[in-house]
């Protein structure tokens, strides 16, 4: 199946459930919450830890997502670049 065998993983990682929240709330997706979203802060973060064990069981780079989105794309261009 090699569809299961990406050439790269990535994982946008966030340091708080808040600061997620307020990003959400930025692009208005909090107006009609999706079922993950509508969820308590206990919920959040079990994801965000489930994330982060699959990114280190997986040899997968984390890039932080509580920074500027240009330093976010050229963290993950640097990373995707020599892929190419």
């Amino acid at each position: 199946l090699s569809y299961m065998r990406p050439d790269i993983g990535i994982v946008l990682d966030i340091d708080s459930i808040q600061e997620s929240r307020a990003r959400i709330a930025e692009r208005g997706e909090l107006e009609n919450p999706d079922t993950f979203e509508s969820r308590d802060d206990d919920f959040q973060q079990k994801v965000i830890q489930g994330y982060r064990a699959i990114a280190k069981s997986k040899e997968l780079p984390c890039v932080s997502a509580s920074q500027p989105i240009q330093n976010i794309s050229d963290q993950i261009w640097a990373l995707v670049e020599p892929q190419l």
